[in-house]
């Protein structure tokens, strides 16, 4: 049975906050809520958060959403999507029985380097299609293992965060093909788990759930969950997936000849292709090949992840904003010149991105002097996450050997203007921006009406968004300028800091 006024939510999980969003069939966004999600620093490198928590702030912005409609048994179909690498580990009685490791914990850097010897990193990549990074779930699970046995020993489930709050939700403990990617024990060929890597690492099979295309229909919302979110039992729950392909599916970006840019706490360049060509050179320039399935068919694509783009301004604001808003702050830096009085930022705050993956990169300000303020300073960090976003994109469009007019852009920090023009005279490329923020709780809305019957696939519901857009088109002004300092200053410096950085930890 359908409604003549559906609504669909979308959840989006992402790595500071917890979205739930509702839009109509029109994909019109009808309410809204969200809430910081803590987390937990207890070492250097580490970083986590508390299940129970998680799940309790989940329950209240799907609570706080609902309450801004009129009635929420409107809201006929939900879905979640989430970044791809924070889990949950839960006993043989689906209890949480250790805190949630988030995606960018470095905890298991030895263990990456173990498996990488174990296995080898072009056998890796041959079956997978990635390269290996510390963030990656086998490098967790042989950390557990082997630094908290008594834990992993009673454990019995390893559950990324869309699919554990799915699962709270409907009582199905499944995965989508795109989260699947993210663990590192996915084979990208057989698209089914690597029995010959959980096997030669040793680990629970259980760790490892069944797959299912993002779209399907899994139960609907269980009693229990319907007490504490205030959905509806007549609500289904859908199979979401990884935040940054969903986004750039539902925008229609996953396609040849288009190149998606998604920029939220961390950012990706993402293109569609044919088919998985397992070049060894990706391996060195840190690039993954990736898919997500739908009910009709298998979306490839190629995919560069620039870790912290949003986190990088977020991380320099709140050093220099003090009671000044962020808006304050930006009309001043509008009238700090290009290039930011030689002030260089160089942005790997947290790992190395494509061409150079390394997992120990550390960030850096160069030419800084006793003249340097505030503003000067966020003007340095707005080029520089720009620059390095360059540097993938060229690298990427490099290994294709192709040309793109126009860049598809979402993601939140589509909101800061100055970024965008930044972005775009230093890419020298016209930049398309979709007018919603959300498009990743919007994909994870529409997985959600496909579940429900509602469409047929994602074509279909394409074809059914007005999305509005902006165009942002390079000032010619800035372009030349920009080109210097990439190829002068950027490239060749980060080259020079990435020696120190090896240096520094030498001495160690």
């Amino acid at each position: 049975m359908t409604l003549k006024n559906p609504l669909f939510m979308g959840i989006d999980a992402g790595s500071t906050k917890i979205r739930a969003l509702i839009f109509d069939i029109k994909g019109l966004l009808v309410a809204q809520a969200s809430m910081k999600m803590p987390t937990i620093y207890s070492n250097l490198g580490w970083a986590h958060y508390d299940p129970e928590e998680l799940w309790k702030i989940t329950t209240k912005v799907i609570n706080k959403s609902l309450s801004l409609i009129d009635d929420p048994k409107r809201v006929v179909s939900v879905a979640v999507a989430s970044v791809g690498e924070t889990a949950i580990i839960l006993d043989k009685n689906n209890k949480p029985i250790y805190h949630s490791i988030a995606w960018f914990d470095k905890r298991a850097k030895d263990h990456s380097k173990k498996i990488e010897k174990m296995i080898g990193s072009e056998k890796l990549f041959k079956i997978t299609g990635l390269t290996q990074e510390p963030i990656f779930a086998i490098n967790k699970m042989l950390w557990l293992k082997e630094k908290e046995p008594e834990i992993y020993e009673k454990s019995s489930k390893w559950v990324i965060i869309a699919n554990y709050i799915a699962w709270k939700l409907s009582g199905e403990q499944v995965t989508d093909y795109s989260l699947a990617c993210r663990t590192l024990a996915f084979d990208l060929q057989k698209l089914k788990w690597s029995k010959e890597i959980i096997e030669e690492l040793d680990l629970k099979k259980s760790f490892f759930p069944e797959v299912r295309p993002t779209g399907s229909k899994l139960n609907y919302v269980k009693d229990d969950a319907s007490r504490q979110t205030g959905l509806s039992t007549d609500c289904i729950v859908g199979v979401g997936g990884h935040d940054h392909p969903l986004s750039a599916l539902i925008t229609g970006a996953i396609k040849y000849g288009v190149m998606s840019n998604s920029i939220g706490t961390a950012e990706c360049l993402l293109t569609g292709i044919e088919k998985p060509s397992f070049d060894l050179r990706l391996i060195d320039l840190g690039f993954a090949e990736h898919v997500i399935v739908s009910s009709d068919r298998q979306y490839y694509y190629l995919f560069g992840s620039i870790w912290t783009t949003s986190a990088s301004i977020d991380w320099i604001k709140n050093i220099v904003a003090g009671k000044e808003s962020f808006s304050e702050i930006i009309n001043k830096v509008k009238a700090i010149p290009s290039g930011a009085n030689g002030v260089n930022f160089f942005p790997h705050l947290r790992f190395g991105s494509p061409p150079n993956p390394v997992q120990n990169s550390r960030g850096a300000f160069t030419g800084l002097s006793t003249d340097t303020d505030s503003s000067t300073l966020l003007r340095a960090v707005l080029e520089g996450v720009s620059l390095d976003t360059k540097h993938v994109f060229e690298t990427m469009i490099k290994q294709l050997n192709t040309s793109y007019e126009e860049i598809l852009t979402t993601g939140g920090a589509t909101q800061n203007k100055l970024l965008l023009q930044i972005r775009s005279d230093i890419l020298n490329k016209k930049l398309k921006v979709i007018n919603l923020v959300e498009t990743v709780s919007l994909g994870a809305a529409f997985s959600g009406a496909i579940a429900a019957g509602y469409f047929s696939s994602f074509d279909e519901v394409i074809e059914n968004l007005d999305f509005e857009t902006e165009i942002v088109n390079p000032n010619e002004n800035n372009t030349e300028f920009y080109d210097r300092l990439y190829q002068d200053i950027f490239v060749p410096v980060l080259e020079h800091i990435l020696k120190i950085n090896e240096l520094s930890l030498k001495k160690r």
